[in-house]
């Protein structure tokens, strides 16, 4: 979905509305996600590399879930994605 389409969903709409500045299109599309999985928000951690990875809360390291990452969508689980690239402390 474009940014007007996913603005124009609840959760898109909220995101929108409670950030000062414009969130990037990828987070609203994550909060929409987030909504529609019913999972519990959108989080996010670093790489030992600094890299961001951005994932819908499963609620279990390891359950399946959405993850973005280097501007890709994937679907797996945070924990066995931060085993191989490893989370900076």
């Amino acid at each position: 979905m474009n940014r007007e389409a996913l603005a124009s969903l609840p959760a898109g709409d909220r995101r929108i509305r409670e950030c000062y500045n414009p969130p990037a299109t990828s987070d609203v599309r994550l909060h929409c996600l987030d909504a529609e999985l019913e999972t519990s928000g959108v989080e996010a951690f670093q790489t030992r590399r600094g890299e961001w990875v951005e994932y819908c809360n499963a609620g279990d390291t390891y359950s399946t879930t959405i993850l973005r990452f280097r501007g890709n969508y994937r679907i797996g689980c945070w924990g066995d994605f931060a085993e191989r690239h490893g989370s900076k402390d």
